[in-house]
């Protein structure tokens, strides 16, 4: 699925297949459904994508491998019984997290076969091994003990992130996409005007023809309601 769709195209723009050429001839119905969902409407969400830094927004699940921490005093071979914070915490990486799944650790360790353990989250009913901390749309998980081994891919969590269908989020971004979808067909028709003035040699249309990139598209309008959602640029390390 997309963000937006064709339906919200017809609605917000009034534009029709009528109104845009393809190969010198006006588009007929199917040829400019086929068009809005094979190039317009995939186009809009790799670029909402982009400048939001994320996968997709649309609930899904994921399958995350971490670098184990271990314990920060692990190589000076000392017994540190209590871990420091940053041992215990793991910040996933898709945005925003919906909901953690399971936990795994890899008891053995990188010398050996792979044996994953599922770990319990505290609760009201038992003690468990991790919490999952929440900051707004941020989830990190946070081990009270079974700490994952140092090494990579010592830790496996499931989970789902994005927003489900029909969130107030989900419609904002609907939004969002159909106005980028709505300028991208602007831009299409103004070239196809120039084209036509180029063709008939009735006036200047120089001008009319410059390179764009998806910051013309991204309006400032648009930014506006997507910078509530963007995840933040960290360092990669951060989510190791």
């Amino acid at each position: 699925m997309t963000y937006a769709s064709v339906g919200d195209i017809y609605t917000y723009s009034g534009f029709e297949g009528v109104n845009f050429m393809a190969d010198g001839y006006k588009m007929g119905d199917d040829e400019w459904r086929e068009f809005l969902e094979d190039a317009i409407l995939p186009s809009v969400d790799a670029f909402i994508n982009r400048y939001c830094n994320v996968t997709t927004f649309e609930l899904h699940e994921v399958v995350e491998l971490k670098y184990g921490k271990g314990h920060t005093d692990d190589e000076l071979h000392s017994v540190h019984l209590t871990p420091r914070d940053e041992d215990r915490q793991y910040l996933l990486k898709e945005h925003p997290v919906h909901e953690v799944t399971k936990v795994e650790i890899d008891i053995n360790g990188m010398t050996s076969v792979p044996e994953w353990v599922e770990l319990s989250e505290r609760s009201d009913d038992t003690p468990g091994s991790y919490i999952v901390v929440s900051n707004f749309d941020y989830k990190y998980l946070y081990f009270i003990r079974d700490l994952p081994l140092r090494g990579h891919n010592m830790l496996r969590v499931t989970y789902t992130a994005g927003y489900p269908e029909g969130s107030q989020e989900l419609d904002a971004i609907r939004l969002a996409a159909t106005r980028v979808a709505i300028n991208l067909l602007l831009y299409k028709k103004k070239v196809q005007e120039a084209t036509t003035i180029r063709a008939f040699a009735t006036r200047d249309y120089a001008q009319m023809f410059t390179i764009q990139n998806e910051a013309y598209f991204l309006t400032e309008e648009v930014k506006l309601i997507l910078n509530r959602y963007r995840r933040p640029t960290r360092n990669p390390w951060a989510y190791e």
